[in-house]
């Protein structure tokens, strides 16, 4: 099963990046065109792709992906940027997936008998990668841990937002020491969402996982949880995004929020 998404998301990358690829093409050619047309010269014609003899443009950076070996297939190289979830009962099609196809990461689903998700089982998935892995779990503490059994219960985040900072850098912490110590080295924490009495995609979880209605209480909490995991070596995630908790879930349907509507969302997005 998670082969076929496999081949259906590389098939559609391939196809993402020839249009890319041809859009790009047709930009330059369209440059040409006016060029060689005469529109290049004198008053310039206000095309939309036209770029002024002067034009300033820094140079781009020549810095190499690290570690991405140039026996990688260019579907190996697609699949870099894919982090692919899986439950327990997927874990031996998970080790073929990484060996085969080099994926970047992988995400543990699922919230009961996780603890097959371990160090060594990272350590087998990292060495059939040849490429370092992005090990990622929902740790947010409250109602999502994927590790509660394994690593303990924890403060949510609503529960942090009445802590002081140092405290909830504690947390964060001690979060990331137990996720640390079983492979895992991204959270997909802290929430940035703001608390909201909508109905949204929290449905009534919402205020359990986020700090406040405050955007600054919510930067604060949030830098100070990211602090502790980064502390523990683990890499943090601020999410959703602004304004996701006035919508519906988008795993199921569609959902638009007007822009006017987010800018108060975007406060904390906007301090860390």
């Amino acid at each position: 099963m998670i082969k076929r998404y496999i081949k259906n998301c590389l098939r559609r990358m391939k196809h993402l990046l020839s249009v890319v690829f041809v859009v790009c093409f047709s930009i330059v050619n369209s440059g040409v065109v006016m060029a060689a047309a005469g529109y290049n010269s004198g008053t310039p014609y206000l095309y939309p792709f036209y770029i002024p003899e002067d034009a300033q443009c820094s140079v781009p950076g020549t810095t190499e992906a690290i570690g991405v070996p140039n026996s990688f297939t260019e579907d190996q190289r697609i699949a870099q940027t894919f982090i692919v979830g899986f439950t327990k009962d997927q874990v031996e099609e998970m080790r073929v997936i990484v060996e085969k196809y080099k994926i970047g990461g992988v995400l543990i689903l699922g919230n009961n008998g996780n603890s097959v998700f371990n160090s060594t089982l990272f350590s087998d998935l990292n060495s059939r990668s040849g490429v370092p892995l992005l090990v990622a779990s929902d740790e947010e503490g409250g109602s999502v841990q994927r590790f509660k059994t394994e690593i303990g219960s924890f403060p949510s985040a609503h529960e942090m937002g009445a802590m002081t900072d140092t405290e909830v850098q504690a947390v964060g912490k001690q979060i990331g020491e137990g996720l640390a110590g079983r492979g895992v080295n991204v959270a997909l924490a802290p929430v940035v969402d703001l608390s909201s009495d909508v109905s949204g995609e929290f449905g009534n979880s919402s205020v359990s996982r986020t700090f406040s209605t405050d955007p600054a209480v919510v930067a604060r909490k949030a830098a100070a949880f990211a602090s502790g995991l980064r502390e523990a070596g683990v890499s943090p995630t601020f999410k959703h995004f602004p304004g996701l908790s006035k919508g519906k879930n988008t795993d199921n349907e569609s959902s638009t929020i007007a822009f006017s509507e987010m800018t108060y969302d975007l406060k904390p997005y906007e301090t860390l």
